[in-house]
């Protein structure tokens, strides 16, 4: 499971769901989800980076979960 799928399972989005929010295409999305798209563009990731407030080294797996930020006190 990549950092994408593991974000969109802790906070319940689904592609659809993340494709209005950001306006990636959810094509896009899955064939980031699916690797099929190893290095999406800047853009591209920048949008779906900022929507779980992480960074994009964070979706391409260069960052551990434990270096991305607390979202949700516990």
């Amino acid at each position: 499971m990549n950092n994408l799928q593991k974000l969109l399972k802790d906070f319940n989005v689904s592609q659809t769901e993340l494709s209005r929010k950001t306006g990636v295409p959810q094509p896009t999305i899955n064939r980031f989800l699916n690797g099929k798209t190893k290095s999406p563009s800047y853009s591209i990731t920048r949008k779906i980076a900022g929507f779980f407030d992480v960074s994009v080294d964070y979706l391409h797996g260069n960052e551990t979960i434990n270096d991305r930020p607390r979202l949700i006190e516990e």
